[in-house]
Order: structure tokens, then sequence, then C-alpha cells
């Protein structure tokens, strides 16, 4: 099954707003990149079910969502209709484009955000070149001193790694991940096309109940632990800024 039909499969059965642990990691992950930086223009490139939206958008002052797959769109844009007041709605549309495409096609002309979502985007872009034209398109799109969150799965989570492997030759997976990304390889990325990074986040979270503080180790080695710890947390991304 082709990338395009896993998608279209994944719109008509999706529900990941009502999974709790999907939610927990998107939060651990992704909106933690984002607390505090929503506002004004947002654009949200790959927006699969409107979560981010009915999360975030009534925090800005417009929001455009937009996905390579007509039957994503339209599946979030009937899901988004269904829950956000009339107010929210007003604020956000969604619209059919891919990160790829020719620039000839491309629906936004020169419109540049205040702050550019990328979550669990990129990855299913199987050629390297593309990869890097979707992180240089995030650049353009981000408006001078605006921001960039984009997430990835983590190569370093070994689990993660052996899971998706396995659910790709199963045919169990939602998506088809082309690539996955290490923390520096997207750092590295991310800094060629000109960003700045602001922060740094993953999914594995550090509390005193699984003993990761690092009990027992020196003062100021238990911070020092617990941000290597996140460096293998199984989706990871960052906060970019464009100066």
């Amino acid at each position: 099954m082709s990338a395009t039909e896993k998608s279209t499969t994944y719109a008509a059965r999706a529900d990941y707003q009502h999974n709790a642990q999907y939610l927990a990691s998107k939060a651990l992950s992704d909106w933690s990149l984002i607390e505090g930086v929503v506002r004004g223009d947002v654009l949200n490139v790959g927006c699969a079910e409107p979560i981010d939206e009915l999360q975030w958008a009534d925090q800005a002052d417009s929001w455009l969502a937009m996905d390579a797959n007509q039957a994503i769109i339209d599946m979030a844009s009937m899901r988004f209709c269904q829950h956000a007041s009339a107010e929210l709605a007003r604020k956000v549309r969604f619209a059919k484009h891919s990160v790829t495409a020719a620039w000839q096609a491309n629906p936004l002309g020169t419109q540049q955000f205040d702050l550019v979502l990328s979550f669990s985007t990129v990855e299913h872009i199987p050629d390297r070149y593309d990869r890097q034209l979707a992180l240089a398109r995030l650049y353009r799109w981000t408006k001078e001193y605006g921001y960039c969150a984009i997430t990835v799965p983590n190569r370093w989570n070994w689990r993660y790694r052996r899971l998706s492997t396995e659910g790709q030759k199963a045919g169990t997976m939602d998506f088809v991940y082309e690539y996955l990304y290490s923390p520096l390889e997207l750092k590295r990325d991310l800094e060629r096309v000109g960003f700045h990074i602001e922060r740094f986040r993953s999914d594995y979270r550090l509390t005193p109940w699984n003993g990761a503080y690092g009990y027992g180790l020196p003062d100021g080695w238990s911070q020092k632990w617990a941000e290597f710890k996140m460096l293998f947390g199984p989706r990871m991304g960052y906060l970019c800024r464009r100066t």
C-alpha cells in the first residue's frame, strides 16, 4: 500500500483525539515546544486530525492547516466544524497543499507566518532532497523573528525503531515512515536552512517515581542526566526561530 493510500485509509478511521497515550506523547513533544509562542498567524503543515487546531487555535489570530492528501483535509475540516465554536471556526481554514510541491503550485504566494508547525510530517518524505526542500519551505514560510516547531520519530529510540520496522513489514502502521531522524541530524538540517535552535523536547519525561532524576548523583548531575535521557524519547523535535 502506498503512502497516499495509507493516508486515505487513516483519514477514514483515525481517532487519535481520544487516544490517551497519543495525546500524552503529543503534549510532551509537540505542545511543550510551542507553549508561550502561539500568536498571530499560524500555519500547520501536515495537519491530520484537527487536534492542534482545537487545542491551540483560540490563541492565534488566524490558523491555516494544510495537508497533501485531500481525504485528510476533508476529514479534518469536518471534525473541526463538529467540535469548534463559531468564533473559533472563523479563525481556521483547511487547504490541500504539499510542502514539496512545485513552487509555481504554491497557494500561499509570499505569505509568511508568526508560527509554523510541522508535527510528524517530514519523516513521511522518502527522498532526502525533498526533505531538505520541505525544511527550506518551512523556513521560507516563517516570518523574520517568527518560530517554527518540528517533531519527528526518533531513530535513537531503539524500541520505536524496531516497532516501526516490524509494523511496516506487517502492514499494521497507519502511515509509511520513510525516514527516522536522530536528534543531531535534525538539528544540523534545521540549522543548515537558516534556523536558530531555541529548545529541544521529546516525549521521554523523567519523574521521581521512576528514579530517573538520578538519585545518588552529585548536585548538578541530575539535570544533565535528565537532559541526556530526553535525547532518546520516541518522538522528539525542536522549536526554532528565524532570525
